[in-house]
């Protein structure tokens, strides 16, 4: 039987402190719109008692300018990685008097494409498009004819340049350096962890994962797939006893996992280490997106730093822009992100190696 969930369940699972969850499911000032949409639904997905049916309204009353939708799909991680996003989009709504309302997709909405009736009756002005990346649902909400902004890219863009504005970071320069540096120190058996199989695979795990093996090959080495995580989801990821047995099953553990983001990385760590096994000792970790758990965990976890608030401002300004000037061409834009050490790769990557 499901134990019943607490305050202190949402608090774990959010990232944030008992003191803000609590504030937020009594209805209380002095907490952001963008943290407490999250802790709503994270409390209805958890089934909390008191979490309310109907998370946002459909049509939200305003005074301002229009709406803009923020729309995404129900995810089992990452919500410290999009809580600064919003940040990011919510100071620049705010400026430009705009009003942000926030839709979660569930599991069977993508199924049934079904989406929400502001974009069927166009009470908003635009969309910023977070973490769906299925070609034949972003083909349908683009035919929509509102614009939109991807936050983050799927992996098939081809279809959608010229239809939509994309804002991303740079996936690939960081990771190069970290692997030649590993290679460099004699770590080369190295594996990734990370879906790239699945339709709601986006172009960074993707971009990600081509990175560290064609890294490899030019270094004279192959990396071994049989060692990697390829196809697992999200909701796998957090099945830690499920990634266990696969990782007894392998043959051997690779020295070191590169990973698609810091959620799969902490996931993997946490089941490496309850198998026995030591990191960094006996297996090297790195993430990307260093979200505030990455710098908490035992050991901390060397990741790549993406500017996660500014990503938001910049969606939300593009998408402002786009707006006031529907005829300015499409665009898309990467931004740098910068390398984070820390104990999860002990002393093999030389932050002195890594600016040549």
């Amino acid at each position: 039987m499901r134990t019943k969930c607490t305050i202190k369940d949402l608090a774990a699972e959010l990232h944030l402190s008992r003191n803000t969850v609590s504030k937020v499911l009594r209805g209380c000032d002095g907490v952001s719109e963008g943290t407490r949409k999250l802790v709503l639904e994270k409390a209805r997905e958890m089934n909390y008692k008191q979490a309310p049916n109907k998370l946002f309204s459909r049509e939200q009353p305003s005074q301002k300018n229009g709406s803009i939708l923020f729309l995404t799909r129900a995810s089992y991680n990452n919500s410290d990685f999009w809580i600064k996003v919003l940040h990011g989009i919510n100071m620049v709504l705010n400026e430009n008097n705009y009003n942000l309302v926030m839709y979660i997709l569930s599991a069977d909405e993508l199924e049934y494409s079904q989406f929400p009736a502001s974009l069927y009756d166009r009470t908003v002005d635009g969309v910023i498009l977070v973490d769906i990346y299925n070609p034949e649902i972003c083909k349908k909400i683009i035919d929509f004819n509102i614009p939109t902004v991807f936050l983050e890219m799927p992996y098939q863009i081809d279809p959608f340049v010229g239809k939509a504005d994309f804002i991303t970071m740079e996936n690939k320069t960081n990771i190069r350096k970290i692997v030649t540096q590993l290679i460099r120190q004699g770590v080369a058996d190295i594996a990734f962890a990370g879906d790239i199989s699945s339709a709601s695979a986006g172009a960074g795990f993707h971009e990600r994962w081509d990175t560290v093996k064609s890294t490899m090959e030019d270094s004279g080495y192959v990396i071994h797939e049989k060692h990697c995580f390829l196809q697992e989801t999200d909701e796998e990821f957090s099945d830690i006893p499920n990634i266990m047995t696969k990782l007894q099953r392998m043959d051997k553990l690779p020295a070191a996992y590169i990973c698609g983001n810091d959620w799969v990385a902490l996931n993997l760590m946490k089941a490496v280490q309850k198998l026995g096994y030591r990191v960094p000792e006996d297996i090297l970790f790195v993430g990307f997106d260093d979200i505030e758990a990455a710098g908490k965990a035992i050991p901390s976890l060397t990741t790549v730093q993406t500017p996660k608030e500014y990503l938001g401002t910049i969606a939300a300004q593009k998408l402002i822009n786009r707006i006031n000037h529907p005829q300015i061409p499409f665009e898309i834009s990467y931004f740098s992100t910068r390398i984070i050490i820390r104990q999860s790769t002990g002393n093999f990557i030389d932050p002195k190696m890594l600016s040549e």
